[in-house]
């Protein structure tokens, strides 16, 4: 999988052409949520992040529960990459909940960012052409801005994931 340098160099480039500030702090946290989401869970702290997801979304909230303070298996959710390592079509129900999770925490704008990692995952993965890779997106519904984003540096991407 690619590195937190890579998440970060490319989270960082879509931020600028989003015109979006988001600190680096944020990016990193975001792809510590899909990468090792039990650690950042702690480190950000388990009961904030519940609040916060109680004031968000019952369902989410009711199933972080189960997990950090009940200690209940609940999948794949909160596990690395969320269940969501596929080469044809994402599991929908873990990656909208996977969006909606890290939109609770940091606003919906963030969820563009879950678009890209998941993305940047899968061409590492699964070896895509680009061609291969827009497909899979708009099969999964990947954000416009991030197939636009994918289009316009896939050169470098590939270089970068090789």
């Amino acid at each position: 999988m690619p590195s937190f340098y890579i998440h970060q160099k490319y989270g960082g480039k879509l931020c600028k052409e989003l015109g979006l500030a988001i600190s680096e702090y944020i990016l990193r946290s975001i792809d510590k949520l899909i990468d090792d989401p039990d650690a950042e869970i702690r480190r950000l702290g388990i009961e904030r992040i519940y609040n916060q997801l109680s004031q968000c979304d019952d369902t989410l909230a009711t199933l972080f529960r189960y997990k950090y303070i009940y200690g209940l298996n609940v999948k794949t959710l909160f596990t690395h990459d969320w269940g969501l390592q596929s080469c044809k079509v994402l599991n929908t129900k873990y990656y909208e909940l996977l969006k909606k999770f890290i939109g609770c925490l940091f606003g919906t704008y963030a969820e563009v960012f879950v678009d890209l990692h998941i993305v940047l995952d899968a061409i590492c993965r699964c070896n895509f052409s680009l061609q291969d890779a827009i497909r899979w997106c708009k099969v999964n519904g990947i954000s416009v801005a991030v197939i636009k984003f994918v289009k316009k540096y896939w050169d470098e991407i590939l270089q970068d994931l090789l």
